[in-house]
C-alpha cells in the first residue's frame, strides 16, 4: 500500500474516531425540559418515518440496479460491488446525520438559554458531524476499495474501473435520499417534517395567514403551548344529521380537582349555558377540565365530567363541572342528544399535548361563524423576556354573527356576507366559547381582567356579541406555585402574583391569540351539509387572501 493511500485511510479512521467523540459529547448534553423533550421526540418520529420509508424503497432499487451491473457484459462483478460498498457507505452516513441532527436541535435549544456562544458550539459540532462523517467514510471507501483492487489486479488502470461503481452507489443514494453533504440538513428538516407528518399524523402548520399583532406565536401556535395543557376532540360525523362533537381541555398534568386551578369567567353576553360558573365566580378557581360541547349535551358532559373526576377521589360529595356551549342546531340534530357520556371521557382520554386540530372538529364540529363555516380554533403569544417571558394559549369554539374582519380590513363587506344585510336577524346569533390559558401567575382578579380581554379579540374580527349569543371567555392560571392543594394542612395560602403593572403584555397578548384563534377556526373549517341537507360553504379562502394581501 502506498503513502498516500495509507494516509488517505488513516485520514478516515481520523475523521470517523472524531465523528464518534463527537457524537457522544452532543448526546451527553442536557435536553432542556419536558416540553421540549416532546416536541424533540415528535420531530425524532418524523426522521424514523422519513428514512424508514427512504431506505425501504432505496434499497429495493439498489439491489435491482446492482443485479443489473452483475449481469451486465462489460462491466464487472467488482464494479457492481463498487456500487454496493459506495451504496452501503452513504446511506450509514445519512442515517447517522439524520439521527444526530434530530436530537442536536433540542440541546442547542436548551445551551441556548446560557447563551449563544454555547449554542453555536453545539450547533456547529452537531451540523459537522454529518460532513466529518461523510468525509471520513467517502476516503475510507476509495482509498480502502482502490488498494483492494490494486492489490489484486496489479495495475492503476483496472483498479479505477470499479471505482466508476463507487462512485455511482454513493451518488445514487445522494440524490434519491438527499443525503450529500450540505443538503442532507435541509433533506432532514425538509423531509422528516413533511414525511414524518403523513407517517406518524404529526400535524402541519397552516401558515396561510401571517401573525396577528406584534408578539410572537409559541411553538404550535396553540394553547398547548402552555406547559401542561393537553387538547383532546371527540368528532361526531355521520349519516345525514349527525354534526357535534365534544372537546376537552386539561389545564395541567395533576388531578385538576386535588389541585385547583385559579380561574376567573367573564360574561359578554349570557344567552348561554356555562355549566359551574356561579362555583368559579365564588371561590375564583375551577377543579375539573373544560369541556366545550352543544347546547343540550351540558347536562350529559357535566355527568361525565363528574364520573372522571369521582373516579380518582372516592369520598368527594361535591364537584363543579366546568362546561361551555354553542348551538349547533342548525347542522346538527342537536335533539337527538347524541353526544354521550363516553365521548366526553374518551376526549379527555386522547388528549394531548400536540393535539393543534382546528377547524371542523370535537365541539366545532356543527357550528357556524360569521355565515360560514365555524369551528375550533387555537392561537398563542409568547410575551418577550423582558416583559416576564409568559405564554398566553386560546381555544375558541366559534359560532357567532356579526361583520367578518380580518387584520381590519371588513371582508364580510367584501364578499357581501355579513348580518343585517337584508335584515335578517338570526344570522347575528350564536354563540363563542373562548378559553384562555396562562402560565403567568395571575389570581381570580386578574384573571377576570385577561378574560375581558378576549371579547376585545372577538370584537377585533366584527363579532357583536349579540342579544341570541352566549359569549363566555373562561381565563386560566396554571403556574404551578399558584395551584390549590386541597390536601395542604397549611391554615395560610400564599401565592405569588404579578403586580397590576406587570399585566398588560399579558391583555394585548390574550387580544392578539383570540383574534387569530378565531380566524384560524374560519380558515381551518370545510364546507358541510347536515341537517335537512343545510349547507354551510366555508369561507373562501384564496378571495379572503386576494382582499388582504
Amino acid at each position: 500500500m502506498s503513502t498516500g493511500i495509507l494516509f488517505s485511510v488513516l485520514a478516515g479512521i481520523i475523521t470517523i474516531f472524531y465523528s464518534l467523540v463527537s457524537i457522544r459529547w452532543i448526546l451527553n448534553k442536557p435536553v432542556g425540559n419536558e416540553r421540549m423533550v416532546e416536541i424533540s421526540s415528535a420531530i425524532q418520529d418524523g426522521a424514523s418515518a422519513y428514512l424508514g420509508r427512504q431506505y425501504k424503497t432505496i434499497s429495493i432499487v439498489g439491489l435491482g440496479i446492482f443485479l443489473i451491473l452483475v449481469f451486465l457484459p462489460g462491466i464487472g462483478v467488482m464494479t457492481a460491488i463498487g456500487f454496493l460498498i459506495g451504496a452501503v457507505l452513504s446511506g450509514i452516513a445519512g442515517f447517522v446525520g439524520m439521527h444526530i441532527n434530530v436530537r442536536a436541535n433540542v440541546r442547542t435549544a436548551e445551551a441556548a438559554s446560557s447563551g449563544i456562544d454555547a449554542a453555536l458550539a453545539v450547533a456547529f459540532r452537531g451540523g459537522a458531524i454529518t460532513g466529518m462523517f461523510v468525509l471520513g467514510l467517502g476516503l475510507l471507501g476509495v482509498a480502502g476499495f482502490y488498494a483492494i483492487l490494486f492489490d489484486l489486479s496489479g495495475n492503476v488502470k483496472d483498479a479505477l474501473k470499479p471505482l466508476i461503481g463507487f462512485a455511482f452507489g454513493a451518488s445514487l443514494i445522494s440524490i434519491f435520499a438527499r443525503l450529500g453533504g450540505g443538503i442532507f440538513t435541509k433533506g432532514a428538516d425538509v423531509g422528516a417534517d413533511l414525511v414524518g407528518k403523513v407517517e406518524k399524523g404529526i400535524p402541519e402548520d397552516d401558515g396561510s395567514l401571517s401573525t396577528f399583532g406584534i408578539f410572537k406565536t409559541g411553538i404550535h401556535n396553540s394553547i398547548t403551548d402552555v406547559k401542561g395543557v393537553k387538547v383532546g376532540h371527540v368528532t361526531l360525523n355521520y349519516g345525514s344529521s349527525v354534526r357535534t362533537g365534544v372537546t376537552a381541555i386539561i389545564p395541567h398534568k395533576s388531578d385538576p380537582f386535588r389541585m385547583k386551578t385559579p380561574t376567573a369567567i367573564y360574561i359578554g353576553n349570557g344567552y348561554g349555558k356555562l355549566a359551574g360558573y356561579s362555583q368559579v365566580e365564588e371561590l375564583g378557581n375551577s377543579e375539573t377540565p373544560i369541556i366545550l360541547t352543544n347546547t343540550l349535551s351540558v347536562p350529559t358532559a357535566s355527568q361525565a365530567l363528574i364520573e372522571y373526576t369521582l373516579k380518582s377521589n372516592k369520598n368527594v360529595r361535591s364537584v363543579n363541572p366546568l362546561v361551555g356551549e354553542t348551538n349547533d342546531g342548525r347542522l346538527n340534530d342537536i335533539q337527538g342528544f347524541h353526544v354521550k357520556k363516553e365521548h366526553v371521557l374518551k376526549a379527555i382520554e386522547d388528549a394531548s399535548f400536540t393535539n393543534t386540530a382546528e377547524g371542523n372538529i370535537g365541539a366545532g364540529t356543527g357550528t357556524v361563524c360569521f355565515g360560514f363555516k365555524g369551528g375550533i380554533g387555537t392561537s398563542s403569544r409568547v410575551v418577550p423576556s423582558s416583559l416576564g417571558g409568559y405564554t398566553v394559549g386560546v381555544l375558541v369554539q366559534t359560532n357567532f354573527g356579526g361583520v367578518l374582519t380580518i387584520n381590519g380590513e371588513n371582508i364580510g363587506k367584501k364578499l357581501d356576507s355579513y348580518s343585517f344585510k337584508k335584515h335578517n336577524y338570526e344570522r347575528a346569533d350564536g354563540s363563542c366559547m373562548i378559553v384562555i390559558i396562562t402560565d403567568a401567575p395571575l389570581g381570580p382578579r386578574n384573571l377576570k381582567r385577561l378574560a375581558k380581554r378576549g371579547m376585545m379579540g372577538l370584537a377585533k374580527t366584527g363579532g357583536i356579541a349579540s342579544n341570541g349569543s352566549g359569549d363566555y371567555v373562561i381565563a386560566l392560571s396554571v403556574a404551578n406555585q399558584n395551584l390549590i392543594n386541597i390536601n395542604s394542612e397549611l391554615t395560610l395560602y400564599k401565592p405569588t402574583y404579578l403586580f397590576n403593572k406587570n399585566v398588560s403584555p399579558l391583555f394585548l397578548a390574550a387580544i392578539e391569540a383570540t383574534e387569530e384563534a378565531i380566524i384560524n377556526s374560519l380558515f381551518a373549517a370545510k364546507t358541510m351539509v347536515g341537517k335537512n341537507g343545510f349547507k354551510v360553504e366555508e369561507l373562501p379562502k384564496n378571495k379572503v387572501l386576494d382582499y388582504l394581501f
